[in-house]
């Protein structure tokens, strides 16, 4: 076992030197990209229940509007802006591309994990998550 583990890390050293990311990489993004999808179309029904829920009277002159509609609206924003960069990168084994996905991953995995699992999880439960997620991501 110990053999083969120190050919995998020789493997893995090689492809990097040569500008590849091993497999493990590639899965992880295959993941991410999945859960990210997955909090897109969570934050799509929480726009839909807050515009339902949502009285159509307009607030008095003067008051401040709670417009829990438009905050959704602004994560879904960030979460398909984050979709549609990490769709021409994903599942790619090329340094360069695999560290552009992974930049626009970390700036936006904490809302895809809000919306998908809520805001009320117990401490802890974000990383744990993560480290499901990104299993195998080569260098993090």
């Amino acid at each position: 076992m110990e053999t083969l583990n120190k050919a995998s890390a020789y493997l893995n050293k090689s492809m990097y030197n040569a500008g590849f990311y091993p497999k493990a990489d590639y899965n992880a993004q295959l993941r991410c990209f999945a859960y990210l999808e997955k909090a897109i179309v969570a934050v799509d029904n929480q726009i839909k229940a807050a515009e339902e829920a949502e009285p159509s009277a307009k607030p008095a002159s003067g008051e401040p509007a709670d417009n829990i509609v438009g905050l959704y609206k602004n994560q879904r924003l960030i979460l398909t802006s984050a979709r549609d960069m990490m769709a021409s990168f994903q599942g790619s084994l090329s340094v360069k591309k695999a560290d552009r996905f992974w930049e626009t991953w970390d700036g936006c995995k904490k809302i895809a994990f809000e919306m998908v699992e809520g805001l009320d999880q117990p401490e802890g439960s974000f990383a744990q998550r993560l480290n499901e997620l990104e299993e195998g991501r080569y260098i993090k």
